[in-house]
C-alpha cells in the first residue's frame, strides 16, 4: 500500500473510522472480531494530514479494546515490571521495542504500528514506560513507582525524560 494511504469506512454520516492498513481477515481472530463491525463498508482513499487528529481520536476506543483484548498491557507490565522477583525486568530505551515485539507476536501487521503508535502517542504513550504510565489504567509498573514515592523514597525512572517539539 503506499505512504499516505489508508483503508477508510464510513459508520453513518461523519463519522470516519481508519480501517488499519492490513485486510480485516488477515487479522487474528480476537482482533478481526474487534474490527469486522468497521470493515464492511471500506475504500481505498488518500488521508489528508489535517484529519490525521481527527482519526487516531476516532479510532482510539477501538484500538485501545483490541489491545486490552490480547493482553498487551498485561504482557508489557509483565516485561518492565514482572510479577516474579527472579525475573529480571527490562528496562525502557525510550523507544517503542517492546511494545512492537508483543504487537507483532499478538499477530498485528506492521503497517498497523503506525496507527497504533499514533493512538498510543496521543494519549501520552511515547514509548514502552510511557505505555503504562499514561495509556494502561493499572500497571505494576506503575504502582510500584508510586508506592516508592509515597514511601518517600525517589523512585527512578527508566530513562531521560522525552523532549518533544511542540
Amino acid at each position: 500500500m503506499a505512504k499516505g494511504y489508508r483503508r477508510n469506512c464510513h459508520q453513518g454520516p461523519g463519522n470516519c473510522y481508519l480501517i488499519l492498513a492490513t485486510h480485516y481477515r488477515a487479522l487474528p481472530h480476537v482482533l478481526t472480531e474487534c474490527l469486522r463491525p468497521l470493515a464492511r463498508k471500506c475504500y481505498l482513499g488518500r488521508m489528508e494530514s489535517a484529519s490525521d487528529d481527527d482519526l487516531i481520536s476516532s479510532i482510539a476506543p477501538d484500538v485501545i479494546k483490541c489491545l486490552g483484548r490480547c493482553g498487551f498491557f498485561e504482557k508489557l507490565d509483565g516485561l518492565l515490571s514482572p510479577e516474579d522477583d527472579s525475573i529480571p525486568a527490562q528496562g525502557c530505551d525510550g523507544t517503542y521495542k517492546l511494545t512492537e515485539s508483543i504487537l507483532i507476536t499478538a499477530g498485528f501487521e506492521q503497517a498497523e504500528l503506525a496507527d497504533i503508535f499514533g493512538v498510543l502517542r496521543s494519549k501520552g504513550g511515547c514509548c514502552d514506560c510511557e505505555v503504562l504510565y499514561n495509556v494502561a489504567e493499572t500497571s505494576r509498573l506503575k504502582a510500584n513507582y508510586w508506592g516508592s514515592r509515597a514511601a518517600g523514597q525517589m523512585a527512578q525512572r527508566p530513562h531521560a525524560p522525552h523532549s518533544h517539539p511542540n
